[in-house]
């Protein structure tokens, strides 16, 4: 195994881009440290526009003082790695959060120091985050609060290995394509069970369901409710909007407080949305979302009066 060198850090990307990859597989710990960050941002010839990847991956003696040395030095970063750093906290990470708004990927996994504050920094300066993994961070409770619905582009979540109990209604705003990986947790709500059986992913509209059907079981259900809680979810495809209507009236089935007439109006409502389901499986070219009350768009409402599937 070749000797861990500070000279094997810059690495140079056949589309011109520079990734610095500081961990460098050992025996032994990695030795970098934050001087070796800075000696090499402070490197003659290297063009800190051209870097769009920074790996310290197990670089266990880096602190925020190197962060923020990146985040002073760096503004084009695309993916960052510090997974295994348990000396950075949310200072360090909220500095290159600032600093790099294209910033698409970034590994947090087991630094113990960062907190769930980070996904509003995260929310707030990259909003064209993809990938985030925060497994193994310790973290116990999402806020109810976050503004999911801001990461449009986020594609995997991964919560894995922390001591969530609950996520909350928000993360039904993230995308329907977006998995958010939730194994070892002691999830109670949504329960486990309603996740994929082999990964453990739980689906935006997986999480909206549980929370409609929560809902339905109340004495006092009204259907203002539901509107106003599918509004402030969404739920961004067909096929995630039948699976919240079904779930719906499962539920209000065994609702026995609620009127003949309300079961109806429900009924009727989950029928439509099962109709347009039918019409988009028949036209392979009709377009995936409906429009309500003339607006166009990702815009879906399980429980509106109306609905109508737009053609390309």
């Amino acid at each position: 195994m070749p000797e861990w060198s500070i000279d094997n850090v810059i690495q140079d990307k056949r589309d011109g881009t520079k990734h610095l990859d500081f961990w460098q597989q050992q025996d032994t710990d990695n030795p970098t440290d934050d001087n070796h960050v800075r000696q090499i941002l402070d490197k003659d010839g290297l063009d800190l526009n051209k870097v769009t990847h920074i790996n310290l991956w197990h670089c266990s003696l880096i602190t925020d003082e190197a962060l923020k040395i990146i985040a002073q030095k760096c503004s084009r970063l695309e993916k960052l790695n510090v997974t295994w750093c348990s000396n950075v906290t949310d200072e360090g990470i909220r500095s290159i959060l600032m600093s790099n708004p294209n910033l698409k990927v970034l590994y947090i996994g087991y630094c113990k120091k960062v907190t769930v504050d980070i996904i509003n920094a995260i929310i707030t300066h990259t909003p064209n985050m993809r990938l985030i993994f925060a497994s193994g961070v310790g973290w116990s409770i999402i806020p109810d609060d976050v503004v999911f619905g801001t990461l449009k582009k986020l594609e995997y979540f991964d919560l894995q290995s922390n001591e969530i109990k609950k996520l909350p209604s928000s993360m039904g705003n993230l995308p329907h394509n977006c998995s958010i990986d939730i194994g070892g947790n002691p999830l109670e709500s949504p329960p486990i069970k309603m996740a994929d059986n082999y990964h453990n992913f739980m689906a935006s509209a997986t999480i909206v369901r549980f929370y409609a059907e929560e809902m339905c079981k109340q004495p006092g259900f009204t259907l203002q409710m539901m509107d106003m809680h599918i509004m402030e979810c969404g739920v961004k495809d067909i096929d995630g909007l039948q699976e919240v209507c079904q779930g719906m009236w499962n539920t209000l089935q065994s609702n026995k407080s609620l009127s003949a007439k309300l079961r109806q109006e429900c009924k009727e409502r989950l029928t439509v949305v099962r109709k347009a389901e039918k019409q988009r499986r028949k036209a392979k070219k009709q377009r995936k979302n409906l429009a309500h009350e003339r607006k166009r768009g990702l815009y879906l409402h399980a429980v509106c009066h109306s609905y109508c599937v737009t053609p390309e």
